[in-house]
């Protein structure tokens, strides 16, 4: 009897262990993604053009840095992305860059000029569509649904930025060739050469000796 009681504690400890066992050989994986949406929005930073700025020409610069949220990186797997990069010239949109370096943390930074504007009062905003990744059905008993990936979209926008492209200021400056008409137009006084003033000099020297030469001569 004893032996049996002795065999059945063995066989028992042997299943514990082949369970343990193979619980660590086959360990339930992290999960990749987060189970729910990072809404942590991306940061942007407008250099160019500056607030109630006063422009004379149609065509201005631009300068923004985009910076991605830290929490983006702190999974496994980078779990959000900056996909597009736009700009709105007053609500018009224009897109400036579609972005591939997801696994960056640097920020991103954009230069570029705006051409044509009419002139009178502008506004100037950046738009960045960004994307976050997750996955709210992992199980870690269930292989089918370790690598399922869901989308949570996110638009963020800068401030607004005014300004004003005004041509009367540049109209109004005088151009090179104005000043230049401007320079040879002004009246001055008359120069005359010196051999102007020398010659009737001379002659009037001339003239006055022969008339007393002549006279000498009458007196003798």
């Amino acid at each position: 009897m004893k032996r049996i009681i002795a065999f059945g504690l063995i066989l028992i400890l042997l299943v514990l262990f082949g369970i343990q066992s193979a619980v660590n050989a086959n360990p339930r994986p992290v999960p990749l993604l987060p189970s729910t949406p990072d809404k942590s929005e991306p940061s942007i930073t407008i250099s160019l053009p500056k607030e109630n700025q006063t422009f004379i020409n149609k065509t201005i610069e631009y300068s923004l840095t985009v910076t991605k949220p830290t929490s983006w990186f702190q999974t496994m797997n980078v779990h959000g992305e900056v996909m597009f990069v736009f700009y709105l010239i007053d609500a018009s949109e224009n897109q400036i860059a579609e972005v591939t370096d997801i696994y960056s943390k640097q920020p991103l930074n954009y230069k570029g000029t705006l051409t044509n504007l009419a002139e009178g009062n502008h506004t100037f905003q950046i738009k960045v569509r960004s994307c976050s990744y997750y996955n709210h059905f992992y199980d870690g008993n269930n292989s089918n649904t370790w690598k399922i990936e869901e989308y949570y979209y996110i638009n963020t926008y800068s401030e607004l930025i005014n300004f004003t492209v005004n041509n009367s200021q540049q109209n109004s400056l005088p151009s090179p060739t104005q000043e230049t008409q401007n320079l040879t137009t002004t009246p001055t006084a008359p120069e005359f050469p010196m051999i102007a003033i020398v010659i009737p000099m001379i002659v009037s020297l001339a003239f006055a000796l022969a008339i007393k030469r002549k006279k000498h001569t009458n007196d003798i």
